[in-house]
């Protein structure tokens, strides 16, 4: 007999908006300790009504490495089901250059070119200066 344990195993997730914060993630009812900052090379991060990740050679995309259950992933995403895929990455952690593997929720179709949204652009900024992130 095998057991299923998938509902407690995690799994690498890279965040690269708001989520890169505990605590927005405790108030979606997320409990999660990052695993530190990290980087995807070859993508940038870039603002418009929220955060996207888009390829751009030579760039770095900087967020935050949590480890999290499917059911966690769930959470976060149900509301704006279809509108993000998962991507599998190759992270770099900023101590220590270890690389991880990781799953990034990212845009089917990024809204590139629309205006950045002051309300979220203010928390995102803020957020980036917590964490010792450019930006």
């Amino acid at each position: 007999m095998t057991l299923d344990n998938s509902a407690a195993r995690t799994h690498a997730v890279f965040f690269y908006g708001l989520y890169m914060d505990e605590a927005v993630l405790a108030t979606k009812g997320v409990i999660a300790k990052p695993l530190g900052v990290a980087y995807v090379e070859d993508h940038e991060v870039k603002l418009g009504s929220k955060a996207m990740m888009l390829r751009s050679p030579g760039a770095r995309a900087y967020g935050v490495v949590f480890h999290l259950t499917h059911g966690d992933i769930g959470k976060l995403y149900a509301a704006i089901a279809g509108e993000y895929v998962p991507e599998a990455f190759t992270t770099v952690m900023r101590e220590g250059g270890e690389r991880v593997a990781a799953v990034s929720m990212v845009h089917l179709a990024p809204p590139v070119g629309n205006a950045e949204d002051p309300a979220y652009a203010g928390p995102f900024k803020a957020l980036l200066r917590k964490i010792g992130l450019p930006g």
